[in-house]
């Protein structure tokens, strides 16, 4: 489940604003699928995605924010 994309956002306070408002889907843990993921539906162009930009990703096992 992508939450927000790279288009979502252009300064911290608005990407700040939201990774404290994202949802927590609960559920099952499998990091290798969460990566496959991201590598075939985040990292694209058309979801904002800059090849020689710089990006940082958000992972967390915890059970609620």
């Amino acid at each position: 489940m992508v939450v927000f994309d790279f288009n979502a956002a252009y300064d911290t306070v608005e990407l700040q604003a939201l990774m404290k408002s994202a949802p927590y889907p609960g559920g099952s843990r499998d990091l290798a699928s969460a990566l496959t993921y991201i590598q075939d539906q985040l990292l694209v162009p058309s979801r904002g995605y800059r090849q020689n930009g710089a990006w940082v990703m958000l992972f967390t096992d915890a059970s609620e924010p």
